[in-house]
Order: structure tokens, then C-alpha cells, then sequence
């Protein structure tokens, strides 16, 4: 299926743009700006089509978030993956921590995480769309919970060991790193706050 659609110009022969490019030039600018400060103005120069070909492909600024949410989600899978990489809880939950921070400092895209901004920001935000940001945020806490079970399963967490509050705990850490990091904390201290989580967890 073709990703390509055809963009109305003012002068000349339409021409197509490619909608997996334009969903990623949105996505970083709703991670640098956050939802409420970009403007489908700024979403379409940035794609370089006129809004009405930004309307005719992804709806209003609203349904495109969802979508840039969508594609951004893929990313939010990786630290929890790397919980299932070792067979020790801790050695899981240090990858699951670093990778958090090695991804929020990456270059090629604005620091931090756009759906920790986003959930920090959900109160400003549509009521559907802060809904839709909440469900992602319980898919993250349901996930690591899973991964807490089998440790306990395994022997490697006490019985009564605290499997949903530790998986919100270590989300809610998540989205603090992100923020950090979004604000210009050393990766030096973030190590220091990962070390300190660990010894927390026991």
C-alpha cells in the first residue's frame, strides 16, 4: 500500500509527499513543543505541503497526535523488552533504566520522552486525547508488573513483594529521568539516580 499522497501546490502539477516522513517531521516537533505550542501552521511547513493536504491526510491537530502517539509507541516498547534480556531481575532492571537514559540523551531528536511530556501536560490537553495518554501509560505499568511477577515467581522478589506499586514506581522514575533530561541533567547524575533506584528495589 502506497505511503505517498498527492499535495495540492499553488502553481504547477501536484505533487506527492510521503506520509511515514510526514508523520516523523510532526512527531519531532510535538516532542519539541509539546501539543498545545505547535500549530498545524508549523506541522506544514515543516512536512511542506499546505494544511488542507495535512487535513485531507491525518484529520486535525488532534488526530494527528494520535497517530504521531501511535508511531511513537514503538519506541516506548524497547526498555520494557530489554526487561525480558536477563533472566536476573536486577541485571533487567538496570538495562530497563539505562536504555531510558541512553534513548532520552540520543541525538537526532529532541531530549527526553514525548509521552512523559505529554502525560505531564495531560490536564491542558483534549479529554479524549489525555485518556488515549493514560492508556499508554497503564499498558507501561502492566507490562513491567508482568515482568515483577515472574521474578517473584522465580524466587527473586519475596513473595509479597509489591509487583504494581514497583511497576509504577519504576514508570513514574522513567518519566522523571525524562524530564531531567529534557531539562539538561548530566548523565552523570542520572547514573546517580538509576543507582539510587536499584538500591531502593532491595
Amino acid at each position: 500500500m502506497s505511503t505517498e499522497i498527492k499535495a495540492s501546490q499553488a502553481r504547477g502539477r501536484p505533487r506527492c509527499f510521503n506520509l511515514e516522513e510526514a508523520l516523523d517531521r510532526s512527531l519531532l516537533l510535538f516532542w519539541q513543543k509539546g501539543f498545545q505550542n505547535t500549530s498545524l501552521d508549523e506541522i506544514a511547513e515543516a512536512v511542506g505541503v499546505k494544511k488542507p493536504s495535512l487535513y485531507a491526510a491525518f484529520g486535525d491537530k488532534e488526530m494527528l497526535f494520535r497517530k504521531v502517539l501511535l508511531r511513537y509507541s514503538g519506541k516506548l516498547s524497547e526498555p520494557v523488552q530489554a526487561l525480558d534480556r536477563y533472566d536476573d531481575i536486577r541485571e533487567a532492571i538496570n538495562a530497563f533504566i539505562e536504555l531510558g537514559i541512553t534513548s532520552g540523551c540520543s541525538h537526532g531528536h529532541p531530549r527526553g520522552c514525548l509521552l512523559a511530556s505529554a502525560f505531564a501536560d495531560s490536564t491542558l490537553l483534549p479529554p479524549n486525547l489525555a485518556k488515549e495518554i493514560k492508556a499508554l501509560i497503564n499498558q507501561a505499568d502492566q507490562a513491567v508488573a508482568q515482568r515483577l511477577k515472574k521474578a517473584v515467581r522465580d524466587g527473586q522478589l519475596p513473595a509479597d513483594f509489591d509487583v504494581k506499586g514497583a511497576a509504577k514506581f519504576l514508570i513514574t522514575l522513567m518519566h522523571g529521568v525524562a524530564l531531567r533530561i529534557r531539562a539538561g541533567e548530566s548523565r552523570t547524575d542520572l547514573q546517580r539516580i538509576k543507582k539510587a533506584a536499584l538500591r531502593c528495589l532491595g
